[in-house]
């Protein structure tokens, strides 16, 4: 991580405060802190209720017919809608089904996931 300078910081709360002239800046604009589930088994998984981001999908091993679907949802009343899979999708082989490079899946009222088929594994990274 670079270095970075001593240096008095601005206080917008006015002048009459005191400054705080000993402050280091040290940022880390690495890969952030995300829970991650990995997903081994079929099944119907609630991963986070309310709003979330999912970052990304990763198919470490393809499995026999190992299907996914991502929901948002369920709401309060037990609804949910398809935002990946309205129809369950086949990963093709290992790899990024949902890349991290790209702008995060918003969801509005939770993560729901829903796997079928003989498993293979799926990693998860969302907030």
């Amino acid at each position: 991580m670079p270095k970075t300078k001593n240096a008095p910081l601005f206080d917008p709360r006015g002048s009459n405060r005191a400054a705080v002239t000993d402050a280091k800046c040290d940022f880390d604009f690495g890969a952030l802190a995300v829970p991650t589930k990995v997903i081994n088994t079929a099944g119907t998984f609630n991963l986070k209720q309310g709003t979330s981001r999912l970052y990304s999908i990763f198919c470490a091993s393809v499995g026999t017919a190992f299907t996914i679907r991502v929901l948002d949802g369920p709401d309060s009343a037990g609804n949910t809608q398809a935002k990946l899979g309205a129809a369950a999708i086949t990963p093709p082989g290992v790899g990024y089904l949902l890349n991290p490079n790209q702008e995060p899946m918003i969801l509005r009222d939770g993560l729901q996931v829903i796997t079928a088929g003989t498993p293979g594994e799926y990693e998860l990274e969302f907030d």
